[in-house]
């Protein structure tokens, strides 16, 4: 009698632990092959970037996509149309910030001023409401880039020329 019961149990245990393997290795790790770079997180077998990545791998910074210099700004405002310039976009401090240089032309006694975009998708930008220049030259603003590299930057700018307070409404297209 004690032989079939440690047979029995024996087998039992080994019915056990296979049932355990078994189940388990029906429990794959999603995530285990997935490597997200630059800050980026795996969730459900994809990677979840860091404010200013995209990629499956998060592997391209989004503001790249508008940095240039020297390039031709066109601008058609409420009002008055200015005449075309250039300006500069650069880099930001944080990953998902670039900063165009001296955007509307404005004088500045200072002299050249940045205004601060944030990248909000792959294609959008904000601008949150900054003062760049004395006399309060303050801007606040969006914009996108297009397939093409075309950055279009819809913007109010707000200042004091001496003889009381000026808001312009601008559309100024930044070509590659």
């Amino acid at each position: 009698m004690k032989k079939v019961s440690i047979i029995g149990l024996s087998f039992l245990s080994v019915l056990t632990v296979a049932t355990v393997l078994f189940f388990q290795s029906c429990n794959t790790d999603e995530c285990k092959d997935v490597v997200c770079l630059n800050g980026g997180a795996c969730v459900a077998g994809a990677c979840v970037c860091d404010a200013g990545y995209d990629g499956t791998d998060c592997d391209h910074q989004i503001r790249e996509d508008y940095l240039r210099v020297g390039a031709t700004a066109t601008e058609n405002c409420v009002g008055f149309d200015p005449p075309d310039y250039t300006v500069d976009i650069v880099e930001g401090t944080g990953n998902d910030e670039f900063r165009i240089k001296n955007l509307g032309n404005y004088a500045c006694a200072i002299g050249d001023y940045y205004v601060v975009c944030t990248v909000s998708t792959s294609t959008d930008f904000t601008i949150s409401n900054q003062t760049v220049c004395s006399g309060g030259l303050t801007f606040t603003g969006s914009g996108d880039i297009d397939s093409n590299g075309n950055v279009t930057v819809n913007y109010t700018a707000t200042y004091d020329p001496g003889t009381g307070t000026v808001t312009d409404d601008c559309t100024v297209i930044i070509s590659p």
